[in-house]
Formats: structure tokens, sequence, C-alpha cells
């Protein structure tokens, strides 16, 4: 059977008013997830309990809370497009022969986001984690055949 629950009804359903009120307004803004650490701290901070991260899990759990799964994305594969509507020169052909400049292009991206942790919401409810961005970056090089090496 268990234990029972060390928090009465109404300090129940305080905590579950702090818990939807969210991270931020608790001091943990940066990255606006509720961990077992963060949720226990809270317990402790609200009403000098001292419970343990499974005993905080198992009250989550009881109110209706849980770590969201996981979402899988398919990877992407395949032959490139270029690759596959023949846009390469010949073979044996060189771009000076033909004239042609070589470019060389890059692109990078870094997420400015937290890395992935878990978090905890109502059963349901996907967490949003707002804030944060994305830096992308674009390079490109070319060579003239003018300029190019004898």
């Amino acid at each position: 059977m268990g234990r029972r629950c060390r928090l009465d009804e109404q300090k129940v359903a305080r905590l579950e008013h702090a818990l939807d009120a969210g991270s931020a307004p608790h001091g943990w803004g940066e990255d606006q997830r509720w961990t077992l650490a963060r949720v226990t701290a809270l317990i402790e901070q609200l009403f000098r309990m001292s419970y343990t991260l499974r005993s905080t899990s198992y009250l989550l759990h009881r109110l209706g809370w849980s770590p969201p799964a996981p979402q899988r994305r398919r990877a992407e594969r395949g032959r490139h497009r270029y690759v596959d509507q023949g846009g390469l020169a010949e073979r044996g052909t060189t771009a000076r022969d033909q004239d042609a400049w070589i470019c060389f292009e890059d692109e990078a991206g870094q997420s400015l986001r937290p890395p992935k942790a878990r978090t905890w919401s109502r059963r349901g409810r996907t967490p949003v984690v707002t804030g944060s961005g994305r830096l992308s970056l674009a390079r490109l090089i070319c060579l003239s055949p003018a300029n190019a090496p004898a």
C-alpha cells in the first residue's frame, strides 16, 4: 500500500498551484524545467518538509504529472539532388578545361537552447521551453579559373 502522503489536501493544492505557475517565479527561469530536484527543493521551501527524489516522483505521478516521452525524428537519408540530376562535370574534365569556377559552400547551425534534459509536466501537456534561439552561419568560397595557379 505504501506510506501516506505527508502533505494534506491544502498543501497539495498549494503545491499544484506553484507547479502550474512554472519554475521561473521560483528562481529557475534559465530553462523553465521542472526536475525532481527542483520540485523537491520547492516542497522544502514551501512547507519545510524534506522529501526524497523518489517520494517526489511518486507525488508528481499521483498529481497527474509525468516526464514526456521523447519524440523520435526520422533521419533524412538519400542521395544528393545535384548528383541525381546530373549536375556534375563529365569524368576526365577539369574546371580549368571548362573555364569554370569552383565553389565550396558550407552551412552550420547552433542551437542556443540548453542541452536536452528531463522535465515534468501534466499528462497530455507538452512543456514549452521559451527563449534561446538558433544561430545560423553560411560560408561560400569561390575560385576563379583566371586566378588559378598554373
